[in-house]
């Protein structure tokens, strides 16, 4: 029960931020109307993330038994998730911050989206999420979203010139620096998964605080 509860409140905080987003998006003035807003608002990794990451863990404490259940409960999906949601915050803090100043309830969302969740999706990972059976192997397949993502955004950005992201706006900074920053984010991600997984073997391996066997 302590489990589904902590996996609850990264849910709701998920949820929260994204769906707050998702409401100031579709105020108006609304020049692209909901199938435009739609499209917009899911070329942004912080929101496909936090919604991800609402989804998973909303499944892990409604529906424990269930088959989405189950597999978003896996060490190895936990971890991958829980991955992502760190490369937002990340990304956002030191390369973001600066260059956008939100305000009012956008201020809020921000947060949320920014800080709060990846905080708690950490939280929940080094005390109580499952860690057994990670390996080092495990990790080229946790980076296929972030690639599907980049190059998604990159064909959507050759079809329609609007990009999501200044670091990966081909026609300002070109081709190789948009490239380098995506293979960059990746290999950052992987040598962070590289941690997680070794520091998993000194981590409570589940919900009871059991630690793994040496």
């Amino acid at each position: 029960m302590r489990t589904r509860l902590l996996d609850g409140v990264v849910a709701l905080s998920a949820a929260a931020g994204a769906g707050l987003e998702m409401i100031l998006s579709l105020a108006p003035p609304n020049p692209g109307g909901l199938a435009g807003t739609l499209v917009e608002y899911l070329s942004y990794f912080t929101l496909d993330t936090n919604v991800l990451v609402a989804l998973a863990m909303g499944w892990s404490a409604l529906a424990p038994e269930s088959g989405p259940g189950k597999f978003f409960s896996k060490p190895g999906v936990r971890t991958a998730i829980t991955l992502y949601i760190l490369l937002v915050a990340l990304v956002y803090h030191f390369m973001l911050r600066d260059i956008w100043t939100p305000y009012g309830w956008a201020k809020v969302s921000n947060f949320i989206l920014h800080y709060v969740t990846p905080v708690l999706m950490l939280c929940n990972w080094l005390l109580i999420s499952r860690k057994d059976g990670l390996r080092l192997l495990q990790i080229p397949g946790w980076m296929t979203f972030p690639a599907v993502y980049a190059v998604l955004v990159l064909l959507r950005g050759q079809l329609t010139g609007i990009y999501p992201y200044g670091f990966l706006n081909v026609a300002e900074i070109g081709w190789t620096a948009s490239l380098m920053n995506v293979a960059g984010m990746i290999l950052g991600m992987g040598i962070a998964g590289c941690v997680m997984v070794v520091a998993a073997r000194r981590l409570p391996h589940g919900p009871m605080g059991a630690m793994p066997a040496k």
